[in-house]
């Protein structure tokens, strides 16, 4: 039985917030660095060892570092623009001995120095915009666009679906999703209706790709994310 510590999390973080272009331009940029202790993962695999069981959890120290940027831009009246860029690194140091053991007996890959923790992309972005159209009788017509990029993900996998060539399955190639909405809003602003499509290219890529057995090491159960969607909101305030 593998006792884990009690996480513990010491974060610094220095940023500034500024707005130029007599406040039509919002930029924020921010950089922090976490401390984590006893770091507890979720079911990491460790099944090569049949004397091990199928999934153990760990208790290790992990760094985070990182930066963000955060751009707001007034274009005109109707016209704004957003983008926001973020960089995350986040890795193991002073590995448990347990996680020590399981790399030497073979039931874990080892990881090289720094290597990033399971399933979080070093980068992501998010570009936005929004156009208002006003209407006759002082109704308002939203336009929004979103458009979001992860970047590729690494998991995790045992010396033996290491060894079988298992690495393409727990790998997450870099992804991008759409977002569209429409939205009225009623003069007196007591009523609103929007519309909305959600991943709007249908990109069903795979977000976690758990392995299975030592016996069939090219078995996973695979989590897409979600389809599609179409949707309407109608909101009345009284």
């Amino acid at each position: 039985m593998n006792v884990l510590n009690a996480e513990t999390l010491t974060a610094y973080e220095i940023g500034s917030k500024n707005r130029f272009i007599e406040d039509r331009l919002q930029l924020n940029f921010a950089g922090y660095f976490y401390r984590y202790g006893g770091f507890q993962t979720a079911a990491l695999s460790v099944s090569g060892n049949p004397n091990v069981p199928l999934f153990e959890d760990l208790s290790v120290p992990v760094r985070v570092a990182g930066a963000e940027i955060e751009m707001l831009y007034q274009l005109t009246r109707d016209d704004r623009f957003g983008l926001n860029l973020a960089y995350t690194h986040s890795y193991y140091v002073d590995k448990s001995a347990l996680f020590a053991s399981l790399v030497a007996e073979g039931d874990l890959a080892p990881l090289a120095p720094g290597q990033e923790n399971a399933l979080i992309p070093l980068v992501t972005a998010n570009l936005n915009y929004d156009h208002y159209f006003h209407l006759p009788r002082g109704s308002t017509l939203i336009f929004h666009g979103d458009g979001r990029y992860l970047g590729s993900s690494e998991g995790h996998e045992d010396a033996t679906q290491a060894a079988s060539g298992a690495t393409s399955y727990v790998r997450i190639a870099a992804q991008g999703i759409g977002d569209l909405s429409l939205t009225w809003i009623a003069p007196n602003e007591r009523y609103s209706a929007s519309g909305y499509v959600r991943n709007v290219s249908d990109n069903r890529y795979i977000t976690s790709r758990p392995l299975g057995t030592e016996t069939a090491p090219f078995t996973y159960s695979p989590t897409q994310y979600e389809p599609r969607t179409y949707g309407v909101i109608v909101n009345a305030h009284f």
